[in-house]
């Protein structure tokens, strides 16, 4: 499979959103979480205005015909702040179901 590593743009965030969706941990054996789930702010600030605030980096992984992962790190500060301190950037991780166990995350 050819995938593509390139950076994360503004016409990315819709599948940005999908891809904070497919990060969220669901235990075995059990039913998703209903998409509504990424209204809650604790998940919501994970992309929420994404490029808007300073250290808001992230990468796409793509094969010929789609995005198909992505890698985002947000840092955040004390009005808003993540599950660690305002020094340590958080990041989020996902790629679609149908390609995962193939490798891809162990590209150079």
């Amino acid at each position: 499979m050819n995938v593509k590593i390139r950076a994360l743009v503004e016409r990315d965030i819709p599948f940005l959103w999908d891809m904070l969706y497919e990060s969220v941990f669901v235990p075995e054996g059990e039913k998703p979480f209903p998409r509504t789930i990424l209204n809650e702010p604790s998940l919501s600030k994970y992309v929420e205005d994404w490029g808007k605030q300073g250290g808001d980096i992230g990468l796409i992984a793509e094969n010929e015909q789609q995005a198909i992962g992505a890698i985002w790190l947000r840092l955040f500060d004390e009005t808003q702040k993540g599950c660690g301190d305002t020094e340590t950037p958080e990041i989020g991780i996902a790629i679609l179901k149908e390609f995962r166990s193939k490798g891809i995350g162990h590209r150079h």
